[in-house]
């Protein structure tokens, strides 16, 4: 099946390289040389004198020149079909791209665009043609809301003078927001004598996703702030902890001392009573004595 639209398109290409004008002029001018010699040759009216004679001249002649009007149209045939083969691979290739792309000359005429271009902005067939206005193409955008913003004939002057100020001679990108929410990265790449050539490109998705990752990043990097906090605040509770332990071996050591003190104080506090009572029992046993005594002496 392959093959077979292989051979009908090359035998549509090459009838169709058949038809230019530079093939068609080479067999008008082949059919000249074979009337004009069969007329030299048939001489009815004996205007040629020996046509017989000369006949070994004019033909070699009209084949040489018809071998070359035949190479001729053959190399023009080549080249066009090998043009036109190109501009089919353009065509594919300019059809399948992701992006949008669209090419204005020097005079801010629409040179060519893809599919993708005039789906993005939904664009009329009118817009489409070669030679229109970039001003039309973005009164488009603008005036049936499909950027975001005002729809307004200032809007469309606004939008016009921002894009006037882009260089000129230098790579230029931009984000436009339609009305939709999506974003089309805008990258203009200037030519050399006047106008540029531009994609548009559907960011939507990735601007999403750009904007989850850093998400994702700055929670990661507050959660690290927080464990760094907690592991920190950990630290400086483990050590006054230790301080605190510390200072309590130090106060169960120090009243440990106190208490042992005090049961000395306490035992030297009884013997001294123990002595005092003794004492004055010894005062006591004295003192009947001496009440004795002085009893026998009277």
């Amino acid at each position: 099946m392959t093959t077979q639209r292989i051979f009908s398109w090359f035998n549509v290409t090459w009838f169709r390289a058949l038809l230019q004008p530079a093939p068609l002029l080479g067999m008008a001018m082949i059919a000249v040389l074979w009337i004009g010699l069969a007329y030299l040759l048939a001489d009815h009216h004996g205007t040629l004198a020996d046509p017989e004679n000369r006949a070994p001249i004019f033909v070699p002649i009209v084949v040489l020149l018809t071998l070359l009007e035949l190479v001729i149209m053959t190399a023009s045939i080549r080249r066009q079909m090998s043009l036109e083969q190109t501009n089919l691979r353009f065509d594919t290739a300019l059809e399948n791209m992701t992006h949008g792309l669209c090419m204005f000359d020097a005079e801010k005429r629409l040179v060519i665009c893809n599919d993708r271009y005039a789906a993005l902005y939904r664009l009329p067939p009118e817009l489409l043609k070669a030679g229109t206005t970039h001003e039309a193409i973005i009164a488009h955008r603008v005036m049936n809301g499909l950027l975001k913003g005002e729809k307004s004939a200032g809007a469309v002057d606004k939008k016009l003078g921002a894009l006037g100020q882009l260089s000129s001679d230098r790579i230029s990108s931009r984000i436009d927001e339609l009305s939709d929410g999506h974003l089309i990265r805008v990258t203009r790449q200037p030519m050399k004598g006047g106008g540029w050539v531009a994609t548009h490109e559907d960011i939507t998705e990735r601007y999403r996703l750009e904007n989850q990752r850093d998400s994702m990043l700055a929670q990661e990097s507050r959660r690290l702030l927080t464990e760094s906090a907690i592991g920190s605040f950990r630290e400086r509770v483990e050590e006054m902890l230790g301080a605190v332990s510390s200072s309590t071996n130090a106060m169960k050591s120090t009243a440990g001392a106190l208490i042992a003190s005090s049961q000395e104080t306490t035992q030297h506090a009884q013997g001294a009573l123990r002595e005092s009572n003794q004492a004055s029992m010894n005062v006591s046993l004295v003192a009947g004595s001496a009440e004795q005594l002085s009893a026998s002496i009277a």
